[in-house]
């Protein structure tokens, strides 16, 4: 993960998405204007690992990189990072509510909960995928203690250096 995996994420459900599409039809109020349509909270890194790790029954072995690491990784494999990691964003969806009632059914935890089982029920945890890349990097920083974290399904979260 980058840096310490405190960068915050927004992320929403694509029922919400598509429940925001519907409401602003024909509202002349939201017509010209940009919304942001999130879930109704956010979550770090390091937490959206650990609401994989209770879902999957397991514990991740996290190695951070420096911003400069992660960087130099993202450019030369392209969807190491699909997330906005260089800096936390936290949006504000209150726009949304006021001007067409919008408001998320789903928050972090549901939204991952829904997604999980979707990727169980469609069988992708039984595909194979090439992690060499990723390999590569843990062979280059994973030697280091003081990048290690480990995150757990009964909410620990990961003390970095070795802890």
């Amino acid at each position: 993960l980058p840096g310490n995996g405190y960068g915050h994420l927004a992320y929403g459900h694509v029922r919400d998405l598509a429940k925001d599409f519907v409401m602003m039809a024909g509202n002349p109020r939201t017509f010209g204007q940009s919304y942001n349509v999130t879930g109704p909270d956010m979550v770090t890194m390091n937490g959206y690992l650990q609401i994989i790790a209770k879902l999957a029954g397991k514990g991740v072995e996290v190695v951070y990189l420096d911003h400069w690491e992660a960087t130099k990784a993202a450019a030369q494999h392209r969807d190491l990072l699909l997330f906005p990691w260089q800096y936390s964003r936290i949006p504000s969806i209150q726009k949304a509510k006021e001007d067409f009632g919008f408001w998320p059914e789903y928050d972090a935890q549901r939204c991952t909960e829904d997604t999980y089982r979707w990727y169980k029920a469609q069988h992708l945890d039984q595909m194979t995928y090439d992690f060499s890349f990723e390999d590569q990097l843990l062979a280059t920083y994973g030697s280091d203690p003081q990048r290690h974290g480990r995150i757990t399904p009964d909410g620990d979260m990961p003390q970095v250096g070795g802890g």
